[in-house]
Formats: structure tokens, C-alpha cells, sequence
């Protein structure tokens, strides 16, 4: 009987144990999503409405206008290859403005480039000082390093520059980091459009690149590039031209509702 008595408050002790390690998790979870889409060749790619949903209540977005013919250029700048001036010269050759998506790194060790983004009209965006994981971090966290990126860009401009948008690190987000920043005064930018071109896996096809952003043009779309791939230095302007010919123009994010 004392045997059974020890084993049921083992038993016990650990249920309780899980129990607390569950609640914990639940806790810090603090409803993380991570941003994601089915894609669909051709047209805007498939959402959950429920994400939806909570994009719109904070002021956030993936897509714009998808009445007409009209594409989107960003780019997530997180550090610097020295493909990024070949990308400014195209953007500005072809008479195309996007938006970088820049961190605190990117910013200390090429303030001439900001300073060339800002000067031929590109958009400066918030992609926080150190990359954080911004569902799982505090508020205060989330305020520095948002606040912390801006008064980056403004040293670096010799100028005060109001940033706007923000786009999440990794496309990671929650409610209530959505509502923190949109309290700064900030859109949340997902995007509509993207492929793996963080990594060397295709590094030097130009095909393999050329095609996997132009398959994927649709009305309103807001595309995902980075600033780390040389296929996508070398392959911009021929996207933004065969962008042109199907008959798409480029917009600001400045132009989204």
C-alpha cells in the first residue's frame, strides 16, 4: 500500500511538471506566427483569411492594389556583398524606386549606401537593429531596437528621417508585436512574392532566378528580394524589363491603402 501511495506521487510530481513546462511554453509563445502563403503561378498567392484579418486590424499588408498591373520592389538588406551598389545603379538606370528593409549592421557599415537609397528616392525601411525575433520579445526590446534602427538612419543621413514601414525579421510575428509596432507609428510590410535566394544553391543560374520572380508577377504584388544574392544583382534588369513588356509598372509603398 505505501508503494502504491510513493508511485501514484511520482506520478503525480510529473504530471505537474509537464503541466508547469506546457503553461510556460503557452506563455512565451505569445501567439507566434510565422508569414507564409501557398503560391499560385501566375496570381496572388492563397492567404488564411485569419491572417488576413490581422494584418488589417494593425494597419499591416503583403499585397497592394490588385486592380491593376502594378508591382512592388522590396528588398531585405541584413548585411552588405557588395552586390547592392550594382542594384542602385539599375534601379535608378531603369527609373524604378523600391524599399530596403535594412538592420543596425547593414547601417553602421554602409552609410554611403543609405545615403544613395535615400538620394535617389528609394524607400528606407525598419528591419530592427540585430534581427530580432520580435513575437518573443519584450516590448521594451521591440521599442529599442525599432527606435534604436531609426536614429541609426538618421546619423548615417546627416538628416531626420521618419521610417514607416517595418518588416518583421524572418516574417515572424504576433498580434500584439503588430500592435507595438503600429503604436510606434509603423505599416507592417509582408510580402506576396519570393524565393530561396539566401543561399548558394543556385548561385550563378540566372535562369533558375530570372524565372522563379517573373513566375510569379501578379497584380499588386509585393515582391521579396535580397540585397545577399549576386543572382539577384545580375538578373534585376532583366526582370524589371520583362516586367515592363507584360505590362506592369512599379510602385511605392507610399501608394498602398
Amino acid at each position: 500500500m505505501k508503494k502504491t501511495v510513493i508511485i501514484f506521487s511520482i506520478i503525480a510530481i510529473i504530471l505537474s511538471g509537464i503541466s508547469f513546462v506546457y503553461d510556460a511554453v503557452a506563455k512565451n509563445n505569445n501567439g507566434f506566427e510565422s508569414w507564409g502563403f501557398k503560391k499560385i503561378a501566375g496570381s496572388a498567392p492563397e492567404v488564411p483569411d485569419s491572417a488576413k484579418e490581422m494584418l488589417a486590424s494593425t494597419g499591416s499588408f503583403y499585397i497592394g492594389d490588385q486592380s491593376q498591373k502594378i508591382l512592388y520592389l522590396t528588398f531585405d538588406c541584413g548585411y552588405e556583398l557588395g552586390y547592392t551598389p550594382k542594384i542602385l545603379n539599375v534601379l535608378k538606370s531603369e527609373n524604378v524606386t523600391v524599399a530596403f528593409f535594412v538592420t543596425g549592421h547593414f547601417v553602421d557599415t554602409n552609410p554611403d549606401l543609405i545615403r544613395q537609397m535615400y538620394a535617389d528616392g528609394d524607400i528606407i525601411g525598419n528591419h530592427t537593429i540585430n534581427h530580432i525575433v520580435m513575437p518573443s520579445s519584450s516590448d521594451e526590446k521591440i521599442i529599442s531596437e525599432v527606435k534604436g534602427l531609426n536614429d541609426k538612419v538618421n546619423e548615417a543621413l546627416g538628416v531626420t528621417y521618419n521610417m514607416k514601414y517595418l518588416r518583421p525579421p524572418k516574417g515572424e510575428y504576433s498580434l500584439h508585436s503588430l500592435q507595438v509596432t503600429q503604436n510606434l507609428g509603423y505599416r507592417t510590410v509582408f510580402w506576396s512574392s519570393a524565393y530561396v535566394d539566401w543561399t548558394d544553391d543556385h548561385k550563378g543560374d540566372l535562369d533558375y532566378a530570372f524565372n522563379a520572380v517573373t513566375s510569379q508577377f501578379h497584380n499588386g504584388s509585393v515582391i521579396l528580394l535580397h540585397n545577399t544574392s549576386q543572382n539577384n544583382a545580375d538578373v534585376l534588369e532583366r526582370v524589371i524589363d520583362d516586367a515592363k513588356a507584360k505590362g506592369y509598372i512599379f510602385g511605392s509603398l507610399d501608394d498602398i491603402q
